[in-house]
């Protein structure tokens, strides 16, 4: 191998290796080392009956951030919840124009025509999660997620 394309195999290992340890560290930061051997197979994702993606929370809890973004098809709110509970979250109308909740104009959407919720933050979303354990059931390697979950509901992640 020409010593141009060993360097550059060189350096793309180190940045790798740094990412690496940078996931693990914040794994462990938040308090939920075990987040980083979920694979994200999708099974827990296809049993949630509300259309959240118990992923995110993994997802959060990894990154230590609680107000990571995730997917939440199933969760239709009003308008004014909407605003309310972020305005940056982005909604999908039953006319299926989309846009960020705070874009929702007070007289332009009936007061009781609900908007379909595509993404939401991790503690948000958790507030909303009905606790039913499906996520934990179908999971091929046993992940704690509602343990995240909770803390996530109670502000400690």
């Amino acid at each position: 191998m020409k010593k141009g394309f060993a360097r550059l195999n060189v350096a793309c290992y180190v940045v790798i290796l740094l990412y690496v340890c940078f996931v693990g560290i914040s794994a462990v930061r938040s308090g939920y080392p075990w987040v980083v051997t979920c694979y994200n197979c999708g099974l827990c994702r296809q049993s949630c009956p509300l259309g959240l993606d118990p992923y995110g929370f993994v997802a959060a809890a990894m990154a230590d951030d609680p107000g990571a973004y995730m997917q939440a098809v199933n969760v239709k709110l009003l308008p004014h919840e909407a605003r309310m509970l972020d305005p940056d979250m982005p909604v999908a109308t039953a006319d299926g124009r989309r846009m960020k909740a705070g874009a929702l104009a007070k007289g332009s959407q009936a007061a009781d025509e609900e908007v379909y919720v595509l993404k939401m933050r991790a503690s948000l979303a958790a507030k909303y999660c009905i606790l039913c354990g499906n996520c934990e059931k179908v999971c091929p390697i046993r992940l704690p997620v509602l343990d995240v979950i909770k803390d996530l509901r109670h502000g400690a992640v």
